[in-house]
């Protein structure tokens, strides 16, 4: 049994076969990388790919520089397209082994980390149509004009303390306007998007486009809608005040301008309040 010091690490007491593969060159592990090795018993199919292969009920393996000095990993059975991660080194036994990942060829097996990047906060600034009509064809998408629209910052809406902006019902109580229009752009980094999510303030019904395409409807029938579709069910108490949460395709935000739209349906046209904020969140992996 040999025992040795690798980059000031103490090893392990290693196997008897320490030259049972021999790495011949070709790969190249930059500082703080990795290398992905197949242990398949196919080393015709490239340098990454050994001589031998492991045991999924458990085995050991080892790994030597040419003076013999080394780590050993004595491994536990392996549940299918699992990784094993020994923590810290030359531990043995119970405890010394996270099988809390996927296995990921080609790619590091450290926890990712991610960063938070805000497309459009709480309480961001949106143009709003509350004359009572449809604002036209296209609306929701992204070269519509929407100069003529009335803007302020959210909570929008009306009959509520916690809102910012009011807008308008029309003016009479017995008959408001079933429903309110919103708009506003947003810049998404030229990198891709790993999560989206969107948190949505909605007093009733709401319906939210990106780019065009309805992503959402929420409190709201199927089918098609019109201007005087009601809400499936009206809004009160905590709920008026609360986000509501919705994971969506980060893939579905451009690189550059995105156009978010919202149509907010009232329950009833003597509803007495009408509520909505909107924000959206993405991360991006950085390491």
């Amino acid at each position: 049994t040999r025992y040795g010091t690798v980059t000031g690490v103490q090893t392990c007491a290693l196997p008897i076969y320490p030259t049972k593969h021999v790495m011949v060159g070709g790969l190249v592990v930059a500082a703080g990388g990795f290398q992905v090795l197949w242990a398949d018993g196919v080393p015709d199919s490239g340098a990454a790919h050994l001589s031998f292969a492991l045991d999924v009920a458990g085995g050991e393996i080892g790994l030597y520089t040419p003076e013999g000095v080394g780590s050993v990993v004595t491994y536990q059975k392996l549940a299918p397209d699992f990784s094993a991660a020994r923590v810290p080194d030359c531990c043995e036994g119970d405890g010394c082994f996270s099988f809390d990942f996927r296995g990921s060829p080609g790619e590091s097996n450290v926890d990712p980390v991610y960063e938070t990047v805000e497309l459009v906060p709480v309480g961001g600034t949106w143009s709003y149509w509350d004359q009572g009509t449809n604002p036209g064809t296209g609306w929701e998408t992204a070269t519509f004009d929407d100069s003529a629209w009335s803007s302020g910052p959210g909570p929008l809406g009306y009959g509520d303390s916690h809102q910012v902006t009011t807008v308008s019902y029309g003016g009479v109580d017995t008959a408001k306007y079933i429903t309110t229009w919103f708009r506003t752009t947003f810049d998404a980094p030229p990198r891709a998007l790993d999560t989206l999510t969107l948190s949505l303030l909605r007093d009733d019904g709401a319906r939210i486009y990106l780019n065009g395409s309805e992503i959402v409807r929420d409190n709201l029938p199927e089918g098609d809608l019109t201007d005087d579709t009601l809400s499936t069910a009206s809004v009160g108490g905590a709920d008026e005040t609360a986000y509501w949460s919705f994971t969506l395709d980060p893939t579905l935000v451009e690189t550059g301008s995105n156009t978010l739209a919202v149509e907010i349906h009232q329950s009833a046209a003597d509803s007495s309040d009408l509520g909505f904020d909107l924000a959206l969140e993405a991360e991006i992996r950085v390491e």
